[in-house]
């Protein structure tokens, strides 16, 4: 079984892709994502299976060819709150680009304010940019 084949299958049958898509699709025991999980409530309740299936979501990368060589990224991408959708659809959607911009936006903030007071932060941003072109 691929994983992406079968979470855009997920997808496509329930609508949306989510934790919680993803989780109650699994429960069965015949579903190919079912042994993914623990399903031993002693071990693990709903929440950490919640975790578990966001977890998936986000393991799943994809790579594509750039002027400067190949590139992965992740597949699925939050488009809204415990919502996720292909990355493709995301940045031809004027809309969702724009969300997923202003979300880079928020993380770069929220990253620059946990690390700016230490020296190095900006050499090592310095040193990303200058790799990166």
């Amino acid at each position: 079984m691929n994983l992406r084949d079968e979470l855009l299958r997920i997808r496509s049958e329930r609508g949306t892709l989510s934790p919680a898509t993803v989780l109650d699709d699994a429960r069965p025991a015949d579903s190919p994502l079912h042994n993914r999980f623990e399903w031993d409530d002693s071990i693990a309740g709903e929440k950490y299976r919640l975790g578990q299936a966001g977890e998936l979501i986000r393991s799943v990368r994809v790579s594509f060819n750039t002027p400067t060589g190949v590139e992965t990224v992740r597949q699925f991408v939050v488009s809204a709150p415990q919502t996720y959708s292909p990355i493709e659809e995301v940045v031809q959607d004027p809309i969702g680009r724009e969300l997923l911009l202003r979300q880079f936006e928020r993380d770069w903030l929220t990253f620059k304010g946990r690390y700016a007071h230490l020296r190095e932060f900006i050499e090592a941003i310095r040193v990303e940019l200058e790799e990166a072109s």
